[in-house]
This record gives C-alpha cells, structure tokens and sequence, in this order.
C-alpha cells in the first residue's frame, strides 16, 4: 500500500509552497488508494510553537487535506533516534568529530579559494578509537558523522528521471547527530520514513542534495528505501523564488481574506501539474481521479495572480445563496442593517456574487455599492472622469434627479439619460460618470438591473460624500 507524509517543522505559518507539498502527496495517496501522513519535525526547540502546529492543522483541514492515523512528533521519538544512531556506531558506519565551527568554516573557505567543492576533509575520520575516546573524555564537543564508504549514488527520480552523484565531490562524510545522540534532519528524517513505512517521499527540489545521502542511511540501517520524487519549486510573478515573500502566501493569509478553499486547492494542483488535457476546473474527487506524479512538470512554476483569481471566481459561483450570505457577512464592514433586513442583505449579496471571487471582497464589493457607509472609489480611472469639465455638471444633474424622485428605490437608468442629454455625453464618458455616482464603483452589475436594489436614501449620503472630497 502506498503511504506518504507531509512533514512540516511547526516553526511558522504553513505558506502555499509548502501546502502544493502537502496537497501532491494527499492527491496521490487518494489516487492509489494509500495513505498520508503527518509528521511534524519539532526538533528545534527554540523556533517550533505549539501555536504553530495547530495553526497548521486548522490550515490542512480548512484546505481539506486530512491526514490518516495519530500524528508523528518528532519530539516524541528520542529513544528511537538513539537505537538507531547506536546500531550505526556498532556497524562502524558513524564517528565522532571534534572539529570545531571555527575550523570547518576555515577549511570552507580554504577549499572555495582553491575552486574546489567545499566537502569535509576526513580529519577526524582518521582518529583511532582510542584517540576519539580520549577527547570525550576530556570534555570536547563533537558531532557523529556518517561515513561515506561508497560515494556514487544513483537512483530513479519519479519527476527528474535517472540522478547521479558522487558524495565525495558534494559535502563528504555529513553529520548525523549531536554528541549527546540527538539526530539532525539527515538520520531523524530516514528513521522517521522507515518506521513510518513511508513507500514515497514526494517533496521539493531543494531536498535533492539530501536525496543520495538519505538512501546511503536507509541502506546502512538495513531498511527499504521509498521512491523519490522532487518537484519543482514555485516561482513568483517576477520569476524570483516565491519563499523569499511568504507573509502574503500563507494559508491563513488566504484563509482570513476569505478565500474559498475549493478554488485554492484546485489553483495549488495547477501549480506544476496538468491532466494533459484543456482541463483546469476541478473538484477535489476530479484532481485525485486525475493526478500522478508522472505528470507533475519538471520546470518551476509560477504563481500568477489573474489565474488564482479566475480560478477562485469559477469555484465562488458555485457556492449556495446560504453559504454565500453567512461567509460573507462577517466581512461586510458597513451597518447593513440599517438599510436591509437579512433577506435584503442575501438578495444583494446574490446580485453581486458575479463580481467577486472572495468573502472579502464580496464584502467589499457590498460596503461600496449596499453600505450606507460606503466610500466611492476615486483613484485611476475614476479620478480621470472626475476631473473631466463635464463632471460637476453631471453630478449635479444626477443629484437633482434623485432628489425629485419620488420612489424609495432609484428604479430607472432611463431616468437618468434623459436628464443628462443636454450634456451631450455618450458611451463609457455617459455610463461610468453615473454609475461612479450612483454605486461609488466603475464596475459592477448591469444598472438596469441594479438600480431597483438602491435605495434613493443612499444615493443622496454617496452624493453628499463625493460632493466634500471634491472640494477638498
């Protein structure tokens, strides 16, 4: 059976690079019927926050990626890192080094100026048994490093095909663990995959480098050692390293700007993976139906904003009346109330749910035209109508028309051209001028059809609000 994890260190806020991880590995676990798990890598004391972890998991299950089985805490695992660290040093396979930072980084930079791959040397590989046993007796810090007996590694990448490398031209022998028998990333994570029974291990490229020397411990310890498959990383829209940037790209970023998590998702899986088809709306049973690794690219990929947006709004017009109006509500800033009842509220939310592809900015989008409190928009296009000559007559036009009116609701756009024919306006110098007036928005519903959904009262404060930051 197939078994994969996802494992996070809970030291921040899990951010869209890591959660495409999470989710490549849900996909195809539900692809082949296997199973994905969750392991957390809380080793480092200082950085992991127990608030993190469960802002992690309230992150997976809101995207919906939910794993199978008791989460694994590495923190929880100490006693197993030792046995294996101890099978290792009875089978000569690890050995203590005293080197110091100091004199690593010296010999770094000794080797970078000779134009040769800063690998470690061996010094203490050389030390006698007895030797190595005197120095911690004396008290001297060390490091165990696992010793590369055979350097050439090749193995079958699921993405990048055949890899080859030789280890005595990358790092040389690597350190395993601390002297006290705490492991580092290299042995707690094989340890971790083998009890696991991990058959996959489906993570990013920058793992690559550790790919050869992960295989060299799983082979040492005697235990299977799981396919591997190193995706692309995801670039930003300028084509730099998206992880350089996470504030934005966190989950709980997108999850508390009301993001529905059904159209994240499906933006995540086309990050790097087709179907091999035109096909780019899916539901999550159409993705795992869909997914293999065999098709996850081999180029990076690049976040694009329009296509997360466009995305998002296919998902967002799916959503029903109810949902939509209870999500929503909570990002209507604007005392709706005073204005609708809770039926009046939803109808209008309905009428506007074409224009949105967020809670948020559905919201938004309800405070500009609905709010009683809402600020036209007066930046780039609309400022240019605004300073056009036509505009204070137009404005004036508009707000002697509707205080004439005498209907609650402003019903007729008709109403409107007629009065403004003597300025002798048309097409998009006619229609957005008014709309900007009536609604605060260039853009928007049709207003035929949004015009009845106003009231007049609102109008008048919109038009009283524009008139001040005009002569301001």
């Amino acid at each position: 059976m197939t078994r994969v994890r996802f494992a996070p260190s809970p030291t921040g806020y899990i951010h869209i690079g890591n959660a495409r991880t999470a989710l490549f590995n849900y996909l195809y676990a539900k692809h082949t019927g296997g199973e994905f798990c969750l392991r957390i890598e809380d080793t480092d004391r200082e950085r992991s926050k127990p608030e993190y972890e469960e802002a992690l998991k309230k992150d997976l299950d809101w995207l919906g990626v939910h794993w199978d089985g008791e989460v694994v805490r590495q923190s929880a695992r100490g006693a197993i890192y030792r046995a294996s660290l101890d099978q290792l040093k009875a089978q000569g396979d690890v050995y203590p080094c005293f080197c110091t930072p100091e004199e690593l980084d010296s010999k770094r930079q000794r080797t970078l100026k000779e134009k040769r791959p800063p690998r470690y040397d061996g010094t203490c590989r050389k030390l006698s048994t007895e030797e190595a046993g005197e120095k911690i007796k004396e008290g001297l810090s060390f490091t165990y490093r696992f010793k590369i007996k055979d350097p050439l590694v090749e193995f079958h990448d699921l993405i990048k095909g055949k890899i080859s490398v030789n280890l005595d031209d990358m790092v040389g022998d690597f350190v395993v663990a601390r002297g006290d028998g705490s492991p580092i990333f290299h042995l707690a994570v094989c340890v971790d995959d083998a009890e696991m029974e991990i058959t996959h291990v489906v993570r990013g490229e920058d793992h690559l480098s550790n790919t050869p020397r992960h295989i060299l411990i799983f082979k040492a310890l005697g235990k299977p050692v799981p396919q591997f498959a190193h995706m692309p990383l995801i670039l930003g829209e300028d084509g730099k390293p998206l992880s350089k940037r996470l504030g934005d790209f966190s989950l709980k970023a997108f999850r508390e700007k009301g993001v529905l998590p059904e159209g994240l998702l499906n933006y995540m899986a086309l990050l790097g993976w087709s179907s091999g088809d035109d096909k780019e709306i899916f539901t999550f049973d159409e993705l795992a139906k869909a997914f293999s690794i065999e098709k996850i690219n081999t180029s990076p990929a690049r976040f694009n904003s329009e296509k997360l947006r466009w995305v998002m709004h296919e998902h967002f017009g799916k959503v029903s009346d109810d949902i939509l109006s209870q999500k929503t509500k909570p990002f209507i800033k604007s005392d709706a109330g005073s204005l609708y009842d809770e039926a009046g509220i939803k109808e209008r939310l309905v009428f506007l749910k074409d224009s949105a592809a967020t809670f948020e900015e559905l919201g938004s989008r309800f405070d500009i035209v609905f709010g009683p409190a809402g600020e036209p928009e007066l930046d780039g296009e609309a400022l240019s109508y605004v300073k056009d000559d036509s505009f204070p007559k137009l404005l004036k036009t508009v707000k002697e028309t509707a205080q004439n009116s005498k209907e609650k609701y402003l019903a007729d756009i008709n109403v409107y051209k007629e009065a403004l024919k003597p300025l002798g306006l048309k097409g998009p110098k006619l229609f957005k001028p008014i709309r900007l007036v009536l609604t605060g928005s260039l853009h928007g519903p049709e207003l035929k059809l949004l015009l009845p959904l106003i009231p007049r009262e609102l109008v008048l404060r919109r038009i009283e609000k524009l008139e001040k930051k005009l002569e301001q």
